[in-house]
């Protein structure tokens, strides 16, 4: 079975891909939907987070990236677990340092909205789990455009592209990154009917 179609089964088989026509979730943006993906129940499964990372990495490994990052809290795990893959993959020779955005800066320690591994010069991969309208992804890219560090960000990798709100395209037009989906919401719908006893 190749890795997407592992990818899409494990979704509908651990449950976090819900698809509910009666009674609609609300996502982060306010909006109702008859689906809902739960990437954070999905990647708290170590064989899950690796299934991603793997399909991550052959999407993005050619780019170029010196760090893997973004919002916490959706970016955390993948960030992390596509860090190692690509260590590991790569027999040592990819070291791509993670780093984290926080809603908001810390009011103690060091009052970083950045925290982790970015340096001046770094080629950065912003992650997210799923993407919608985009409002995290911007909200990574405003924080990493406001900080001191010369940066370049010209790559979002998602998980999950939910293929609404037009968040693909106004990403990509207003802020000139190319979107990388390891899975659409449609490959999820499909996988829905076929693997749901």
């Amino acid at each position: 079975m190749d890795l997407k179609k592992k990818l899409v089964r494990a979704f509908v088989e651990t449950g976090a891909f819900k698809w509910d026509k009666s009674s609609p979730f609300v996502l982060a943006s306010g909006v109702k939907s008859e689906y809902y993906v739960d990437c954070r129940r999905f990647l708290s499964d170590p064989v899950n987070c690796v299934l991603v990372a793997e399909a991550a990495y052959l999407l993005v490994s050619s780019l170029g990236i010196t760090a893997v990052g973004g919002l916490v809290l959706g970016a955390v795990p993948l960030s992390t677990s596509l860090a190692i893959v690509a260590h590991q993959r790569s027999n040592g020779n990819e070291h791509w340092r993670t780093f984290m955005v926080r809603k908001e800066s810390k009011s103690y320690g060091l009052g970083n909205l950045i925290e982790g591994d970015l340096r001046a010069g770094d080629q950065v991969l912003i992650v997210d789990d799923v993407l919608t309208s985009g409002n995290s992804i911007v909200r990574t890219l405003e924080s990493l455009t406001r900080s001191d560090l010369s940066i370049r960000v010209d790559h979002v990798l998602v998980l999950v592209d939910r293929q609404e709100q037009n968040g693909r395209q106004n990403l990509e037009r207003q802020y000139g990154v190319k979107i990388h989906s390891i899975l659409m919401l449609d490959e999820l719908k499909l996988a829905n009917t076929m693997f749901t006893p």
